[in-house]
């Protein structure tokens, strides 16, 4: 969406309009980047914390929360809530047979929407044309377009142009594969793994969306993967930001947290491929834990969110930040600090193992990187993947392989997937003993020629 003007957008002519605008789930948009009558939904946020999808001419025509305005129901207007006595003398059966005949074309039309979500696909053509060498093409198909920024950030890593294509329905998948093959370099499916090994071949690779990392407190910090040189220089860089943390379950401390921290620092670290989690969904996880607060001196500069119920049996990081996103917390330490001081308080409470939360598959991702740096071990627990079909051999996409090896999943184990070429360059981030991947829970590298 074409971005509106300065004096006409929807933070100008309706500012009490624009409080209510929901702050994770519009995307990178805000109130001042949209005019007043779009025809196109948006999320919406209440000062009761209840969250709908309206139009905004909607709601400039004077449409409120439905909850609150009692058009939906939810635990907080519903009968059982406001008039507890007279729920007492709902009738079990006729009661609920009415409220099903009533809802059941509503019903009807959300089933056959709910099926059309999980058979259709979106489709992009995207390509480098700006570049000097050689045009090189892309078709990605999925539902997540933040799947789809991450993929062109990580491959072109410059400008390129990109076209929306329109809906396309799953069995569909098959004629894009094998018939527009000639057509594209490379096609990119995001779909549930099962889904995409049905097209697993020599020349089309299936690899986990997401990866877990995991670190075994069994151990000293940072001995398993970290030199000496730089755990030293880590903790002299603790010492001398004199940082400190904290623990707390203070629900205030938490909405500082996420709106001044959390949500500024994705924003500037990832861009349009943050993936920005909603404030219901932190809170839960924030009650199921608590908040690791980092101080430099007696100031709160970042901090961590701890869940304890979200798996089985060890504690898991769910989403960190650092105060308004500014890097210079960082470059002076702060999140040396945080994991410091997270995996030694986990340890002090006897834990035998945590995660770290989910990183991308790619093993030139420096967030990937980062956490095999302080000791963490791979680990696939996601059931959604990226089928990878490659089509061509242009210096483009055999620069992209060369410098990406990426992690692939082969019934329990784990594969580190190299491209080698003499003509490219290899990835930065590979170990030069290859004996280390087993430490990063890689069982063996397979190497495939360019």
């Amino acid at each position: 969406m074409a971005k509106s003007r300065d004096s006409y957008n929807l933070k100008e002519i309706n500012p009490r309009l624009s409080k209510q605008w929901h702050p994770t789930k519009n995307g990178n948009l805000v109130p001042k980047d949209v005019t007043p009558s779009p025809n196109r939904k948006f999320w919406w946020i209440c000062d009761n914390n209840h969250e709908w999808l309206a139009k905004i001419s909607s709601r400039t025509h004077g449409s409120g929360c439905p909850i609150c305005t009692g058009q939906s129901v939810c635990e907080d207007n519903c009968l059982q809530t406001k008039n507890p006595e007279l729920s007492k003398e709902w009738h079990p059966i006729q009661g609920s047979l009415i409220l099903f005949l009533a809802r059941l074309p509503k019903i009807f039309y959300g089933s056959i929407n709910t099926i059309k979500k999980k058979l259709l696909f979106d489709a992009w053509s995207i390509s480098n044309t700006n570049h000097k060498d050689e045009c090189m093409k892309i078709l990605f198909l999925g539902k997540n377009e933040t799947d789809k920024n991450y993929f062109c950030n990580l491959i072109f890593n410059e400008s390129f142009d990109e076209t929306y294509l329109g809906k396309v329905w799953i069995w569909r998948i098959f004629l894009y594969i094998w018939g527009f093959r000639k057509n594209y370099d490379l096609i990119i499916v995001e779909s549930i793994m099962r889904f995409c090994n049905l097209f697993k071949s020599r020349s089309n690779f299936v690899i986990p969306s997401w990866v877990s990392c995991e670190i075994d407190l069994g151990y000293d910090i940072g001995s398993q993967s970290m030199s000496k040189k730089t755990l030293k220089n880590n903790l002299r860089k603790i010492n001398r930001g004199n940082f400190s943390y904290s623990i707390t379950k203070d629900p205030d401390d938490f909405d500082f947290f996420y709106y001044k921290m959390h949500l500024p620092y994705i924003s500037k670290r990832h861009g349009d491929t943050a993936i920005k989690k909603s404030y219901k969904d932190m809170k839960k996880s924030f009650e199921n834990g608590e908040l690791l607060q980092i101080k430099e001196g007696q100031k709160i500069v970042a901090g961590v969110i701890i869940d304890y119920k979200i798996m089985d049996s060890i504690p898991r990081i769910t989403i960190l930040g650092v105060l308004r996103g500014d890097f210079k917390y960082v470059k002076r330490g702060a999140i040396i600090a945080l994991y410091y001081y997270t995996i030694r308080y986990l340890k002090q409470k006897k834990y035998e193992k945590f995660s770290l939360g989910l990183t991308r598959p790619f093993f030139s991702d420096g967030v990937l990187h980062y956490k095999l740096n302080w000791g963490a071990k791979i680990v696939c627990e996601t059931s959604h993947a990226f089928l990878l079909s490659l089509s061509s051999k242009k210096k483009y996409l055999k620069n992209f392989l060369s410098c990406n090896p990426f992690i692939l999943k082969d019934k329990s184990n784990l594969t580190l997937a190299t491209f080698s070429d003499r003509n490219y360059k290899e990835c930065p981030y590979l170990p030069k003993d290859k004996n280390k991947l087993k430490l990063y829970g890689l069982n063996k590298i397979t190497s495939f020629s360019l």
